[in-house]
């Protein structure tokens, strides 16, 4: 900024007016020159745009004095888009004198060519000490717009005999484009751990979600398995609630051979003895006389004490009046129900 006055009143002081983002922890601005500088590197956010406004105070920078405020935005260029000079000569060579660099190639471009960074040169892996690699860009005089990379390359290659000649005390190897593998090149080891870090984050979260798939999967097919185990537990146990049921209704004992029931209330033994018993003595049952015999004697009922078993009861017993209901049935596979 300029100011008329004189003395006290042409002392002009800025400031950086923060604009709710995170412009002012990023660029800092000297109060009395006006200069930016950036306070981080940018080396993962090629291709962003910062802006923000400056306020220009006179009377150094008095609260009474007059001020102007105008926007500034910063572009913050891919090394990708820059021109790589690789020259024979040390850092700290190249440092003091990059000035005569840029003054010349500004004057051979008719570009406003800038100095972006500089280091030691990099061959692959290998670091040259004794070499420097300068990055450029360029910026229209006309339009205040960065020149494109291919255009400023191609500016570079058609006047570069000359600008080898001129600047031979430089010792200028050459002269060309940044491709992506000397961008990766030139990475400092805090970028390539973030890389490295963030792909080890990505890669455990991919496999975090496979195993979680795959538990799931798993739990689902046991949850099945456990069931059907059940169920089929189950059936053995109650082999009546799966077979099919008899010919004669629900009430009937379903077709098979008795071997395979058990009888609730004795064992499995005293059952089957009993069974062979009737068998081997010919008491398979056809017939309502001797049917009617078993039932009378299996249900009857002994006297309690003090009662007289002489005297008869007055309704008939229990065998006689069900007697012609019951049967007994004689399949061919010797099995026998009672229904």
């Amino acid at each position: 900024a300029k100011d008329a006055d004189i003395g006290l009143n042409s002392a002009i002081r800025y400031e950086l007016l923060s604009r709710g983002d995170d412009s002012h922890t990023k660029f800092y601005i000297d109060p009395i020159s006006g200069d930016i500088r950036s306070m981080v590197t940018f080396n993962l956010d090629g291709g962003k745009t910062y802006g923000f406004d400056v306020k220009a105070t006179d009377c150094e920078g008095s609260e009474n004095g007059n001020s102007a405020t105008t926007t500034v935005f910063i572009h913050v260029l891919p090394e990708t888009k820059m021109i790589l000079f690789v020259a024979d000569r040390e850092p700290i060579t190249i440092e003091k004198k990059y000035p005569d660099i840029i003054n010349y190639l500004s004057n051979t471009t008719d570009f406003d060519v800038k100095l972006a960074k500089l280091g030691p040169h990099l061959e692959g892996d290998v670091q040259e000490t004794h070499s420097t690699d300068v990055f450029l860009y360029a910026v229209n005089k006309n339009n205040n717009e960065i020149v494109d990379t291919e255009t400023l390359l191609d500016v570079f290659r058609k006047n570069s005999q000359q600008i080898v000649e001129n600047l031979r005390s430089f010792r200028i190897r050459r002269i060309q484009g940044v491709t992506v593998q000397e961008k990766i090149s030139q990475m400092g080891a805090t970028e390539i751990a973030i890389i490295a870090l963030s792909s080890v984050i990505f890669l455990g979260t991919v496999l975090a979600i496979a195993l979680l798939c795959s538990s799931c999967k798993e739990r689902k097919i046991r949850q099945r398995q456990t069931t059907w185990e059940q169920q089929n537990l189950y059936n053995i146990k109650n082999p009546l609630m799966a077979g099919p049921k008899s010919i004669y209704g629900s009430r009937g004992i379903p077709v098979g051979n008795i071997s395979n029931y058990s009888c609730e209330g004795f064992g499995n033994g005293d059952y089957m003895e009993s069974m062979n018993s009737f068998k081997r003595n010919g008491s398979i049952l056809d017939g309502r006389s001797a049917h009617t015999e078993i039932s009378a004697k299996s249900r009857q009922v002994s006297p309690p004490d003090g009662a007289s078993a002489l005297n008869p009861p007055r309704s008939p017993p229990y065998s006689e009046r069900y007697s012609k209901t019951n049967l007994a049935v004689h399949d061919s596979n010797n099995d026998w129900y009672l229904c």
